[in-house]
This record gives structure tokens, C-alpha cells and sequence, in this order.
């Protein structure tokens, strides 16, 4: 999620043509927020912000239980912890693979309206 930033010179100007911070956060179906922060400058990508969080250290020792995973967009590694959609490389999608990508889909839409709650409430 993008939050907007005071205007802070580069390091906050992301690709949209505007200053902003990035907040990563992680919520469960029920919209309970497990983790949040947010520090990072908007110019750095996604994954890079995931990369440098105590968030990817956490996972890799097994901070998620059995069977749990995290959902992301393509900015994200793909990791055993952390699912993201089929890509569409050397053949065309399967069917099982488009309905793979509309579940991973729908599932991040929680986090969006996540961001969303939070945006209507401050």
C-alpha cells in the first residue's frame, strides 16, 4: 500500500509521479492484521521493501503455521511460504492455471480492502 509522503525530495517519488511511504502488512481473511510497517520510501519496489523486513525473517524461520501461506503480486519472490499468480511465459495458461490466478486473486483482495478500512478511518 502506498501512503502519501511529504514532499521529501527523490527518495519518496515513486512511478506514479507522486511522493509516498510503502506499508507492508499482512491480514487474515477476517481482516485482523497480524503485521504492519511502514518505513520504506516510495521509490523502492515491493519486493525490495520485503526483502530488507523483519517480515521475510520471521517467515523463513516457520513463523506461519502448517499449511498457511502468504499471497502476493508479482513483485514478490515466489517462496514456499508465499504464492503469486501464474505467468504466462513459454504456453498459454491451463484453465486450472486461471483459476489458480482468479483464487490467488480474490484472496488478495482482503488485503486491499484492508488498506481500504484503514484509509476510511484516518
Amino acid at each position: 500500500m502506498l501512503i502519501n509522503a511529504p514532499d521529501e525530495g527523490s527518495e519518496y517519488y515513486n512511478y506514479k509521479g507522486f511522493n509516498n511511504i510503502v506499508l507492508m502488512a499482512v491480514a487474515d481473511y477476517k481482516y485482523c492484521v497480524s503485521y504492519f510497517e511502514a518505513e520504506e520510501k516510495g521509490s523502492e519496489s515491493d519486493g525490495k521493501v520485503f526483502q530488507n523486513r523483519s517480515l521475510l525473517e520471521l517467515l523463513e524461520n516457520g513463523l506461519l503455521p502448517t499449511g498457511s501461506f502468504l499471497v502476493g503480486d508479482n513483485s514478490f519472490p515466489l517462496k514456499p511460504y508465499l504464492m503469486k499468480a501464474y505467468k504466462n511465459y513459454n504456453r498459454p495458461l491451463t484453465q486450472e492455471d486461471s483459476i489458480c490466478n482468479y483464487r490467488l486473486s480474490r484472496a488478495r483482495r482482503i488485503i486491499e480492502n484492508v488498506f481500504g478500512i484503514l484509509l476510511s478511518r484516518f
